[in-house]
């Protein structure tokens, strides 16, 4: 249970597909949210940006369901 406000809450999705995340959730009173099309494994290297909870739905080919597992499992942030 999050005692932020949905307006407030930091949301990072960082599989970015066509863009529509962002509308979607903002539709949805989530108003702070980042998926820009960026290689999220790069990304981990250099620096992970503000978020309070990671949410998104990795692809299923190659290996990236299990890197996005392997990065939630060591993350102190909760991920759906």
């Amino acid at each position: 249970h999050f005692q932020i406000k949905p307006n407030k809450l930091q949301i990072w999705d960082p599989y970015f597909c066509k863009g529509t995340m962002v509308k979607h959730l903002a539709d949805l009173g989530f108003h702070s949210v980042r998926n820009v099309n960026e290689d999220f494994y790069k990304v981990q290297q250099t620096g992970v940006p503000d978020h309070h909870v990671l949410l998104t739905n990795p692809p299923y080919s190659s290996d990236h369901l299990e890197r996005c597992l392997t990065f939630c499992v060591e993350s102190t942030k909760p991920c759906i």
